[in-house]
């Protein structure tokens, strides 16, 4: 198959090049950036008289449209993008916005920031060009404006960073929820006395609220075993996401609320049960708490094993269990579900609550790095996401995806904000907890 080249990307190579041959006429330096954003050359002026150059400079933006927009005999509208815009407002010198006709060479220019120093321009996006007046050409009239624009090199030569757009994870994992709530009357009095009756008939099913005289669910009414608990004429299937975005606050508060013993139920079946007292789900594994327990998570650099239980030995005897947990809250953002969760830890000693677990807490979390957090989101994920195997039975009422993830139109480099992560970190976050076993 032939290949061809983007008609914008020549277009724009076009315009640059007629450019810096109008720039090179009026004898000053042109330096182009070659950059994907920001600015396409930088400007270096020149005394026309003597070619010596100046030390002063400015930078230029070029833009080329097939067709200008709101055209007349007088004028034609650009209208700049925000981020753009701000870009070239903030920098610390002038900014030449040339707008082309593709392949042609008409071309217009303003300088922004002299532009949106006008009162009436400010809240403004839109650049009105008037042809007469800001027709690009070379000469000595573009040659004297570009000079008495222009900023000495003493002041520096800096623009902010360019807009690169980077993609950013969030703590909020996609929820699928169940496709049908069931409500119907009841006589029982409560949640517990419904919970109590089902366990009489053998029956696990936790993932229900009991409000006024109605039973809502995300098991099937219609099944033989809630047959002594509501009244089968009152039953009534809805779509769950016909509840979860009810117009009255309540009816989503039911959604809600279905959702957490659902989870609460799905969690179980990994060992992972919540605490009231702490509110937080806890990975609480049955038998021997002597064992370091590990699982492994897919990373983007591979496989790795993650911590679900940490035991810390001293002098033979275990002194602290760290346990993985999360708190958890369920949100609705557009038409969807997401469980908003964040990692953290939950600290045992001899099968309770360890007495300095609040100074384990806190220290923990100064020294955790960036590194060990996403772990743990991803270790949370892939426990949330496992599919049903021969080792362990699925679960129908719940599901999740993958974490929601946005795109940010500025990044900011890594550098300058994450932590590094290394095993002598881990080394010295279980060295700084023996303090708190004493």
């Amino acid at each position: 198959m032939p290949k061809f080249y983007d008609k914008r990307t020549l277009n724009h190579e076009q315009a640059v090049a007629w450019l810096k041959q109008q720039i090179l006429e009026m004898r000053f330096a042109f330096n182009e950036t070659h950059t994907e954003v920001g600015i396409d050359a930088f400007v270096e002026l020149a005394d026309p008289q003597t070619g010596s150059a100046v030390a002063c400079f400015l930078g230029v933006q070029v833009k080329t449209q097939e067709q200008f927009s709101a055209e007349n005999e007088r004028q034609f509208s650009f209208y700049a993008e925000g981020d753009d815009l701000n870009y070239w407002i903030s920098s610390d010198i002038p900014v030449l916005l040339l707008v082309c006709k593709a392949r042609t060479s008409e071309a217009y220019a303003v300088f922004v920031q002299e532009y949106f120093k006008i009162p009436q321009n400010r809240s403004k996006r839109t650049i009105i060009f008037n042809k007469e007046h800001h027709r690009f050409v070379s000469g000595q009239n573009w040659q004297r404006r570009l000079l008495e624009a222009s900023v000495p090199r003493s002041r520096g030569l800096a623009f902010p960073p360019a807009p690169l757009p980077e993609d950013l994870s969030s703590n909020l994992l996609e929820v699928i929820p169940p496709a049908t709530v069931y409500s119907g009357i009841t006589t029982l009095k409560d949640r517990r006395d419904v919970i109590e009756a089902l366990k009489r008939l053998n029956s696990p099913a936790t993932e229900l609220i009991v409000r006024g005289d109605t039973v809502w669910t995300v098991h099937s009414l219609y099944d033989s075993v809630f047959g002594s608990i509501v009244k089968n004429s009152s039953i009534k299937p809805t779509p769950f996401s016909e509840l979860a975005f009810h117009e009255e606050p309540a009816k989503r508060d039911y959604a809600r609320e279905l959702l957490n013993h659902c989870l609460n139920a799905r969690l179980r079946l990994e060992n992972i049960f919540w605490s009231r007292e702490e509110e937080m789900f806890i990975y609480s594994p049955r038998g021997d708490h002597g064992k370091r327990i590990r699982k492994t998570v897919k990373t983007e650099r591979g496989e790795t094993r993650v911590g679900l239980v940490h035991v810390t030995e001293r002098g033979g005897k275990i002194v602290r269990c760290r346990h993985l947990a999360m708190t958890t809250k369920f949100v609705d953002i557009g038409d969807k579900y997401f469980l908003q969760l964040d990692p953290t830890w939950f600290f045992s000693r001899n099968g309770r609550k360890h007495p300095n677990w609040e100074d384990l807490i806190r220290t923990i979390r100064i020294m955790q790095k960036e590194r060990e957090y996403h772990s743990a989101l991803r270790l949370w994920r892939e426990i949330l996401t496992q599919e049903a195997d021969l080792t362990r039975t699925g679960y129908q009422f719940l599901r999740f995806g993958d974490y929601l993830r946005f795109e940010s139109p500025v990044s900011i480099p890594d550098v300058l904000w994450k932590a590094t992560s290394d095993t002598q970190a881990v080394q010295d976050i279980d060295q700084k907890l023996l303090e708190f076993d004493k």
